[in-house]
């Protein structure tokens, strides 16, 4: 899988009340208008340290044991972008 654009992500609010999620460019545009839509834009554009978060948690591997459920969940988000 490709690279994904580096963080930090952040969320723009459009007049038009569309949301535009900026890293090094526009990463995403959400059109129309929903009670979801700011949550969701504000996961998309936390995705950068999120992962950074679990990669981090994963190197933790000494202080767990390697069959622990928070590591498996971890690997499993973290191939899912990789």
């Amino acid at each position: 899988m490709n690279k994904h654009t580096p963080g930090p992500w952040r969320v723009d609010h459009k007049d038009n009340g569309a949301l535009q999620i900026y890293g090094q460019g526009l990463i995403a545009n959400m059109a129309g208008q929903s009670a979801t839509q700011p949550a969701n834009a504000a996961l998309i554009a936390a995705a950068p340290e999120l992962l950074a978060a679990l990669e981090r948690l994963a190197a933790l591997r000494l202080r767990f044991h390697e069959d622990a459920p928070i590591l498996k969940s971890a690997h499993a988000a973290i191939a899912k972008v990789k």
